[in-house]
Formats: C-alpha cells, sequence, structure tokens
C-alpha cells in the first residue's frame, strides 16, 4: 500500500470511464482515464501533466456528471483527483459529429 492509499477515508472501486476536463474558465484542456473512483475523488491516467490543471471541472460523459475538483498527486502518467463539489447534471456538449452527450 502507498501512502496516498493508507490517507483513504472511502474504499475506491475500480474503473475504466473516460473523463474530460475543463480549467475552471470552461475551456477545454484534455482527455483523461479515470481509473479508480470513491465519493471523494478518483485516479486518472494523463499523459500530458502540463496540461493537467491544478484546479478543473472533471466532466464524466458515460454518467452526465460534472464535479469541481483538484489534483492531489501526480506520479508518472496518474495522478490523483480530489473532489471538490458534489455531483452535478453536466451540461449539453456539442460533438464535432453534431451529436450531444
Amino acid at each position: 500500500m502507498t501512502t496516498d492509499e493508507n490517507q483513504r477515508t472511502t474504499r475506491r472501486n475500480r474503473v475504466l470511464k473516460a473523463a474530460k476536463i475543463y480549467r475552471l474558465n470552461g475551456k477545454f484542456a484534455l482527455d483523461v482515464t479515470m481509473k479508480d473512483i470513491s465519493a471523494t475523488g478518483c485516479k486518472i491516467t494523463c499523459r500530458d501533466q502540463m496540461a493537467l490543471p491544478n484546479d478543473m471541472q472533471f466532466l464524466i460523459p458515460s454518467d452526465g456528471i460534472m464535479r469541481t475538483a483538484s489534483v492531489i498527486w501526480r506520479r508518472g502518467d496518474f495522478a490523483g483527483v480530489r473532489f471538490t463539489s458534489g455531483p452535478e447534471k453536466a451540461p449539453a456538449i456539442k460533438l464535432q459529429n453534431g451529436s450531444m452527450i
């Protein structure tokens, strides 16, 4: 177990879900993959750590949920994210092919 795992207050469940990161000003930052999730945060895979903002809007398109979040650790292609708000219904987003999510 790592130090981060010892500090968790809620159990994490393994997932493999796409997520989108937006800066707090609403501008798109990057796509990431969630590896595990709990009520308080998640672990993500992020190949471009320089593009990952410390504070963000975290969109989970498959669940239709958006939350405010902050990065609490970074290691290689991974990062730990703490949710700083409860889940909210995500706004509709228009994709390049014209469909909505």
